[in-house]
């Protein structure tokens, strides 16, 4: 014979009103869902979406008071040391810098900004390496 449940402890019984099953969202089995029928991780992340792209990442970046993916944080960072418009000396790596990791890619470009910043206008370049720096033409 069973015993009723004024038998347990507020413990033992917690949570026995709960629906559990297969998350709708991820698909992940035995999860406490919710009246959607999808489990608290995926709520969770279904808040967070890019403002710029309108993905929806694991981990998103506040910036201010908005939220973006690692990639459009990646591209605005980037924008601020080699701008898309107007082309300059640097131009040419904007598509592959935006093609890397962006976390890895971030942190280097962090490190490295007043360098590159300085090598997207041709005027800086000699005083941000130091000495004089001479085009060579190799015919």
């Amino acid at each position: 014979m069973g015993k009723s449940s004024k038998e347990f402890c507020g413990r033992c019984t917690q949570g026995t009103d709960r629906v559990r099953g297969a998350c709708s969202a991820c698909g992940k089995p035995d999860r406490v869902l919710d009246h959607h029928r999808v489990c608290k991780w995926c709520r969770r992340y279904s808040r967070r979406q890019c403002v710029d792209c309108g993905r929806t990442p694991n981990q998103a970046r506040t910036i201010g008071p908005t939220q973006l993916c690692d990639h459009c944080t990646l591209r605005r960072a980037l924008d601020h040391i080699i701008p898309a418009q107007p082309a300059g000396l640097l131009a040419p790596l904007r598509p592959v810098i935006l093609a890397a990791e962006p976390l890895t890619t971030r942190r280097w470009l962090a490190r490295h900004a007043d360098l590159l910043t300085a090598w997207s206008v041709p005027d800086k370049v000699d005083s941000c390496l130091g000495c004089e720096f001479k085009y060579v033409s190799v015919a």
